[in-house]
């Protein structure tokens, strides 16, 4: 069965899904859902850390891989979130928010393909 998987992967997450609404988001509760995404990130590379020393040095090639793959993305979205957060609490005039424009070409380009 696994020798015959035909693997893809997904992401599906419900903090881009807010984010993607930022703009209907009070800017308090947008920062304070960054903020508990970020540490929620931290504690997962924590877990991460912690099983991964449980596993130790001899543990399976496959294993060190996906918690350092975990760890490796873990890390980056953090790291998004850091360098990036704030073009979502910065107040912008609505013309010039760049989530807005990007969601109307997404539309565009839906239903000239349809």
């Amino acid at each position: 069965a696994l020798h015959d998987a035909d693997p893809h992967h997904k992401l599906r997450s419900e903090y881009l899904v807010a984010m993607y609404f930022a703009d209907f988001l009070d800017p308090e509760r947008l920062e304070e859902m960054l903020t508990g995404w970020r540490e929620a990130l931290g504690h997962g590379v924590t877990r991460l850390d912690t099983l991964e020393q449980d596993a130790g040095a001899d543990a399976p090639a496959g294993t060190r891989f996906v918690l350092g793959f975990g760890k490796a993305i873990a890390r980056a979205m953090a790291q998004y979130i850091e360098e990036n957060g704030e073009m979502l609490t910065t107040p912008e005039r609505p013309h010039e928010t760049p989530g807005a424009s990007a969601a109307n070409n997404i539309e565009k380009r839906h239903y000239e393909h349809s």
